[in-house]
């Protein structure tokens, strides 16, 4: 079965290949966890009524092709949840049931980019971005199906044709959430990934005039295949032959005529990735880069199919209307793999992005990037494709976490300013002759960051925390360091989280200077550092940050939650045996020292547990729970000191390679208040780059 990205309802989780969900905190104390089935939705046209027929899932395979999900965006007021990540197929131009012209009009990706999309495949891998309407709040639902295991009857599988004979009925019932807008963002000829997305809220632009009208930032990365001379020669420079983005189609003339050859023609040049037009580096030539984008794209919800900027109220609107206007282009060095980003909630113009660096201008590919995703690029008849989407801890010793850089290995963590510039200051810059975007934000303060001991950095996450003056406004980066083994050194990851202070929310000069990139970085000398390490020697990471709402008195968040992974001590003679445990502990915001800690582990029937992944974190509105999710080993069951959920019946696996999971805790004690385990008889793992939402019910 094809990986595709998944969603799923209550508190929301966000995982690829297979379903995930629980139930909000509000209805957890009062309901029978076994007896609930969560909703959810699945990318990829399936039947199934007819799933577990060879035939359906041979013709599944034929018509869809792999998506990962990488991260998502819960936005309450509207009950909305935005996702994306990278796909190998053209599902996120046909899925919503509109034509082609309505989705033209819409900015949907419908025969975008000189692809048919009658062919589901893609040659590289596209970034992509769904919206879905989440159902209103409603009772559980009880468990449907014949309970083997094989088929998960609560998905929505929004397939086109189906659609249009069910519409109605769709409409009425109302039962799971309702995919009303997609697109893909990318080149026929470059690999493309998104691997977080954010809504931004209150931010100063014009086109943004009533609160149907909305601003999505989406970041990304490009591993463009090098500019050939061939392809170079096809198109010119603009103004004084700089090698730079803005590059214009040059005619190609066909039997002396003077007339410009077709459109599949000028798609088979390759003129570079994904917003290369605002790049001062275009086009690339080397092998082995990877540059880092921003997207800026305003969306306005409508009642229907027609153009609107009011609504009722929040909730009626069925349809969107979506614009890319442009965005930013992160390649301030050879290799840049951006992870995280967040807003500045006192300017909310302002955007924080960290990424990963290197400066190696030789890179080799990275030995975490497998020798299967190798071959899957070559041979094209491999059913799986690579997961290009980066985050969480790189590797750990674990085959569920993934999420590898394609080139480089020796990274420093770079965190950037961006501002995104008010729309009417843009009003008289044209846009590019090509892509047709423009440049919609400008660079500030930045600086490259590294361990004191490190060889490797992997930053996975970044929060913004309001204080009570600008001057106490903090930013929380939390990663993975790793020892590579060099000097005498013992080959080991430690999770950190660094306390940063930003500079005024003004723009000024990008402080990544110096005579070389050693004087340029700087050390947790100067940014205070609360390493998560072990004295044994064991495997720590950092792969998510979360925090609970302000204190409605003095409006202050005092505390933050990290999650992540330890490698459990079994007392044998090798650590290479013991599996992973996930952990979630709570953190004082003022000198970083620990308030609780918790770890947990699994079971297996014959004993030993495989290993568990914590990756992601949500905290409750009203403040009381947090949840814990990832991905745990799919012949293990989770071992959570209760072990059951209210009815006495224990956790069991799916049976699956993998599985996603949820568990609840108290803020005040870290005490366990219930778990769910979720999956398929297949793969399901928790998306990287934020997989779990907590919605307002």
């Amino acid at each position: 079965m094809k990986p595709s990205a998944i969603l799923a309802g209550g508190v929301a989780l966000l995982s690829s290949m297979a379903p995930s969900a629980s139930v909000s905190a509000a209805e957890q104390s009062s309901i029978d966890l076994s007896q609930f089935t969560p909703y959810g939705f699945q990318s990829g046209s399936f039947n199934t009524d007819n799933s577990n027929n060879p035939l359906v899932q041979q013709q599944s395979e034929l018509l869809n092709d792999d998506s990962y999900a990488a991260s998502m965006y819960y936005d309450a007021q509207h009950n909305l949840l935005f996702f994306t990540g990278s796909t190998y197929g053209t599902y996120f131009d046909s899925a919503t049931n509109l034509s082609s012209e309505i989705k033209g009009a819409m900015g949907m990706s419908d025969k975008e980019g000189g692809r048919d999309v009658n062919t589901p495949h893609l040659e590289m891998s596209d970034c992509f971005l769904g919206i879905l309407k989440m159902p209103m709040s409603r009772s559980p639902i009880v468990m449907v199906g014949d309970g083997d295991g094989d088929s998960a009857p609560w998905l929505v599988h929004v397939d086109e044709e189906e659609a249009n004979k069910e519409k109605e009925e769709a409409e009425a019932a109302a039962v799971g959430p309702e995919l009303i807008y997609a697109r893909r963002f990318g080149t026929k000829h470059n690999s493309e990934t998104c691997s977080s997305i954010i809504m931004l809220p209150k931010v100063n632009d014009a086109l943004l005039q009533t609160t149907a009208q909305l601003k999505l930032a989406l970041l990304g990365h490009v591993n463009p295949i090098p500019v050939s001379s061939a392809d170079e020669n096809s198109f010119g420079a603009v103004g004084g032959g700089e090698r730079r983005g803005k590059r214009q189609l040059r005619q190609h003339e066909s039997s002396g005529t003077g007339k410009l050859e077709s459109r599949q023609l000028e798609s088979d040049i390759n003129r570079g990735g994904f917003l290369h037009s605002l790049s001062e580096n275009s086009p690339i030539v080397q092998k082995g880069r990877a540059y880092g984008f921003m997207v800026d794209f305003d969306l306005s919800l409508t009642l229907d199919e027609t153009f609107s900027t009011t609504l009722p109220n929040d909730t009626t609107f069925r349809n969107a209307y979506g614009a890319l206007l442009g965005g930013y282009v992160l390649e301030s060095s050879p290799l840049v793999y951006p992870t995280a980003m967040t807003q500045n909630k006192r300017d909310p113009n302002i955007i924080y992005v960290v990424s990963m660096h290197s400066d190696d201008d030789e890179p080799l590919m990275n030995p975490e990037y497998t020798a299967a995703d190798v071959l899957e690029e070559i041979d094209g008849s491999l059913h799986e494709r690579a997961d290009m989407t980066v985050g969480g801890a790189g590797t750990s010793g674990s085959k569920l976490v993934g999420g590898a850089p394609k080139y480089g290995t020796e990274f420093y963590v770079k965190v950037q300013q961006l501002t995104v510039t008010p729309y009417e200051q843009l009003m008289d810059v044209d846009p590019t002759p090509d892509e047709k975007v423009k440049k919609t934000m400008e660079s500030g303060w930045g600086f490259g960051f590294k361990l004191n001991d490190a060889d490797d950095v992997r930053p996975s996450t970044i929060v913004f925390v309001k204080g009570r003056t600008p001057n106490d406004d903090v930013l929380l980066l939390g990663g993975t360091t790793r020892k590579d083994g060099s000097n005498g050194k013992k080959v080991e990851l430690d999770g950190f989280i660094t306390k940063l202070i930003p500079p005024a929310p003004t723009p000024v000069a990008d402080m990544t200077t110096g005579d070389s990139p050693e004087d340029a970085i700087e050390d947790e000398s100067i940014h205070p550092t609360k390493r998560i390490d072990s004295t044994t020697g064991r495997d720590e990471t950092v792969t998510a940050i979360c925090l609970p709402p302000p204190d409605p008195v003095d409006g202050i968040i005092s505390h933050a939650y990290v999650v992540g992974s330890i490698t459990a001590d079994r007392g044998g003679e090798s650590r290479d045996h013991d599996p992973n445990m996930a952990y979630i502990l709570k953190l004082r915001l003022d000198d970083l020292s620990t308030v609780w800690k918790e770890q947990i582990p699994s079971i297996h029937p014959p004993g030993l547990g495989g290993d568990v992944l914590g990756e992601g974190c949500a905290v409750s509105p009203d403040g009381e729970m947090v949840y814990l999710s990832g991905t745990i080993d799919g012949g293990s069951a989770l071992n959570t000191g209760i072990m059951s959920n209210s009815n006495g019946v224990k956790i069991q696996p799916v049976g699956g390679t993998s599985d996603v999971f949820v568990v609840a805790f108290d803020v005040d004690f870290g005490n366990v208040q219930w778990a769910k385990q979720l999956g398929t008889v297949f793969e399901d793992k928790l998306a990287r780059g934020g997989g779990v939402e907590c919605d307002n019910e």
